[in-house]
This record gives structure tokens, C-alpha cells and sequence, in this order.
């Protein structure tokens, strides 16, 4: 199980919430997934999404998902946003309203590997050990949340301590939408 889908309440409002676990989205999870989220969109239930994932592990869970939080017209208000599936659940193609990350997320639609070899080559030809290394550096400088936020990718950084305040004011603030 990669990810948990649910209902709870959030400042007296319903709200959907999908969290996933790490590593790769399975299909199973996927459909659960698309569930969730055009259950939510039928009814303008606003989705909340703790996006920690590297991918997809096969195209029917990708293509479920892309097309369920792109067709979705509910809010949808993203947090930690990992690897590739930032672009289907996490960034403008996800049409999320608002995105907020944890300080210590890297927002990227590639794994930190290939985006040091696609935006700094030069810096990846070390020996083949060390590139983990020189890669985890380059996102550190480059694709984390900070960096992100700077760019105008996402809207704010929260801390875990802030996270159930600002999120309450999110969905109050665009429950009219």
C-alpha cells in the first residue's frame, strides 16, 4: 500500500484527503486514488493531497490519476510534492489551486538523478558512485522548496506545525470557488 485515501473535517468542513507513502504509486492505490478524487469533485468536496512519491509503477495508475485531479474543479491543495508525480497531482497540470510544501521537500516533475543529468551534465561526470552524492547536492541547491517558492512554483512553505491552521484557512478561503 502506497497510499491512503479518506474523509475528515478541517475547520467544521468536510474534505477529502489523499495521502501517499513513499516510494512508487501501485494501480491498486491509483484507482483508489481517482476514486477519491472524482467522488469529490461530483459533490465539490474540497482534496487535499500530502504528496511523497516517486512515480508511478505502471501507466494505468498514472493515467488514472492525471486525468482525475486534471479534470477535478474542486479545490486541491497539495503538499510534500516528490519526483514525478508532482505533474499529476501536485503542479499546474494538476490545476491545484493552491500548493504549499514542507521545508524539506524537493518540488520536481523528475527524481533528483535525472534532473541533474538533464540541467547540470557537466556536474554528473564523476564516477558512477559518487553521482547519488553530486545528485542529493544539486537538489538540495536547486529543486528544493525553497527554491520553489522563490520560482513562484509554489505559494508557501509550512511546517508540520503550521500545516492543519493554514490548510483550514485554504479550504474556508476558496470553499466559494
Amino acid at each position: 500500500e502506497t497510499a491512503k485515501v479518506g474523509f475528515t473535517r478541517l475547520q467544521g468542513e468536510v474534505v477529502g484527503v489523499v495521502q501517499t507513502k513513499g516510494g512508487k504509486i501501485q494501480k491498486p492505490d491509483g484507482k483508489k486514488i481517482t476514486k477519491l478524487v472524482s467522488f469529490c469533485d461530483a459533490f465539490s468536496i474540497p482534496v487535499i493531497t500530502f504528496l511523497n512519491s516517486e512515480g508511478f509503477d505502471c501507466l494505468g495508475a498514472a493515467t488514472s490519476v492525471t486525468n482525475a485531479y486534471a479534470e477535478a474543479t474542486t479545490t486541491k491543495i497539495t503538499g510534500k510534492a516528490v519526483g514525478p508525480v508532482y505533474v499529476a497531482m501536485a503542479g499546474s497540470g494538476a490545476m491545484t489551486d493552491l500548493t504549499f510544501a514542507l521545508p524539506e521537500a524537493v518540488v520536481s516533475p523528475l527524481n533528483e538523478m535525472a534532473a541533474t543529468f538533464l540541467l547540470a551534465p557537466e556536474k554528473m561526470e564523476v564516477p558512477v558512485k559518487d553521482q547519488p552524492k553530486v545528485a542529493e547536492e544539486f537538489a538540495q541547491a536547486n529543486l528544493s522548496a525553497f527554491k520553489a517558492a522563490e520560482d513562484g512554483v509554489i505559494e508557501n512553505i509550512v511546517t508540520e506545525a503550521e500545516l492543519r491552521t493554514v490548510l483550514g484557512q485554504s479550504v474556508t478561503m476558496l470553499m466559494s470557488k
